[in-house]
């Protein structure tokens, strides 16, 4: 009885030993599927800002100096997007205790979207 209980336990420890490699491969394998696809997002991401750059017609430096036109304060950040299917300068302008953001079309200049947040 002690031999077949023997051959049990190791069929058991066998059986698990394998369980555990397949998830250990499936994680890994989940894990080299999400890092692919994350590249290949971050690559779609740089070749359509490198379009879009291409298809602006007014630079970061000119979309900024039509928000500081607006809005007089500190520019604290610039961000080259898509805005409801328009691409736009988002410039962000802090003023006393007030955060602005201005959204400029990349091809017009114009101001699209202006919202203002109280602190």
């Amino acid at each position: 009885m002690s031999k077949e209980k023997t051959k049990n336990q190791r069929y058991q420890q066998l059986v698990l030993v394998i369980f555990a490699s397949i998830l250990l491969l499936l994680t890994i394998f989940g894990a080299i599927t999400y890092a692919i696809n994350n590249n290949n997002d971050r690559n779609r991401y740089l070749t359509e800002r490198k379009q879009g750059v291409n298809e602006a017609t007014i630079t970061e430096e000119e979309a900024v100096q039509i928000a500081i036109n607006r809005v007089d304060g500190t520019v604290k950040e610039v961000e080259f997007k898509y805005k409801n299917d328009v691409l736009v300068y988002k410039v962000e302008i802090e003023r006393q205790s007030e955060e602005h953001k201005l959204y400029i079309d990349a091809q017009s200049g114009e101001i699209v979207a202006y919202k203002r947040d109280d602190d």
